[in-house]
């Protein structure tokens, strides 16, 4: 399945290497943090302030705090 998760980026930061982080702060409030090249957010022109969507294709999401986890399900 995939799903599109829309909202404001909040953040972008560069790394030493070749990746950036990106907060994006979601339409329901909540935050999603993104790694994507530096190549990709200059050819994307994201920046704080700019609405995107965040496409997601997984099989399954674990909802639990990293803190939480015990094991693979």
């Amino acid at each position: 399945a995939q799903t599109a998760l829309t909202g404001t980026i909040a953040a972008l930061t560069a790394g030493d290497g070749p990746a950036a982080t990106v907060t994006i702060e979601l339409t329901g409030g909540e935050r999603l943090i993104a790694s994507v090249t530096r190549q990709s957010a200059v050819r994307l022109g994201l920046a704080p302030g700019k609405a995107v969507a965040a496409l997601t294709k997984t099989v399954a999401l674990d909802d639990r705090p990293l803190a939480e986890r015990t094991s693979e399900r």
